[in-house]
């Protein structure tokens, strides 16, 4: 073999190597679907039941018996499935560790898919009648839209929607990842939601994780402890009617009339 046939084969390979090495530096991370070992730790017996009480119409509240009662929808590809889970795992990218704040486990996902996409997490609830009514959950979150080039916002909202499912009656934002950002940790944080408009109803309180791009930076997302209060409804504040009123004039002229009299 000459030496330009040599120089020639060396310069191509040096060549390939120079177009490769870009494209595996740039190479996305893989989806990881369900948890196969993780950082976990024994699940401790997590803080008091908050959730578990008669009046909470919020069936496994703390999702100790995995998602009996609720409907979830993943994303076609996830990050991370959306499952239940104890304590201690993380998404493999510095984020939290999982920490039930009732009972021993969570619902978690990976806050990011083969986007456009959504991850969703409902449960049909009957919202008891009487005065004000508040929706309260527990959340975590963390996420990476700095490292892979994120270019749009993930947002974690909860909708009201008809029982079974449907358009949102009632839709409210309760967290912004902005593109450009990197969070490993939000802190445990407690959401609340006004549903005072629903009291009396059957409806679906769905939990909506949106994820605009295509595997744009890893993410990992907790909830638990999913509580609906209703406050009792104020007693009615007694009035006088037409009648009363006239009785009450004739009253108050008779005193006054003795007590000119008297003077």
């Amino acid at each position: 073999m000459s030496k330009s046939m040599i120089k020639l084969g060396l310069g191509l390979v040096a060549t390939m190597a120079i177009v490769a090495l870009p494209a595996l530096a740039e190479a996305p991370y893989e989806g990881r679907g369900a948890f196969v070992g993780g950082n976990p730790t024994s699940p401790g017996p997590g803080t008091p039941m908050d959730c578990n009480n008669a009046d909470n119409p919020v069936a496994n509240c703390g999702f100790e018996s995995m998602f009996d009662s609720w409907v979830p929808t993943d994303a076609g590809m996830p990050f991370l499935a959306l499952q239940t889970i104890g304590a201690g795992y993380t998404n493999g990218f510095s984020s939290f560790a999982t920490t039930p704040t009732e009972g021993s486990f969570v619902a978690v996902n990976g806050f990011d898919a083969a986007g456009p996409d959504t991850i969703q997490l409902g449960q049909d609830v009957s919202i008891p009648e009487g005065g004000d009514a508040t929706l309260t959950f527990d959340y975590r979150g963390a996420w990476d839209l700095q490292t892979f080039g994120a270019t749009m916002d993930r947002t974690f909202e909860v909708t009201i929607e008809p029982s079974g499912g449907g358009a949102p009656m009632q839709t409210d934002l309760i967290l912004t990842a902005t593109a450009g950002t990197m969070v490993n940790d939000s802190g445990e944080m407690t959401g609340m939601v006004d549903v005072t408009p629903f009291t009396g109803q059957d409806v679906r309180v769905n939990f909506v994780w949106d994820i605009p791009e295509n595997f744009s930076g890893p993410g990992f997302f907790q909830v638990d402890n999913v509580n609906v209060a209703v406050e009792p409804a104020a007693a009615p504040i007694p009035t006088l009617g037409f009648f009363g009123i006239l009785l009450l004039t004739g009253l108050l002229l008779l005193v006054g009339f003795r007590f000119l009299n008297r003077g």
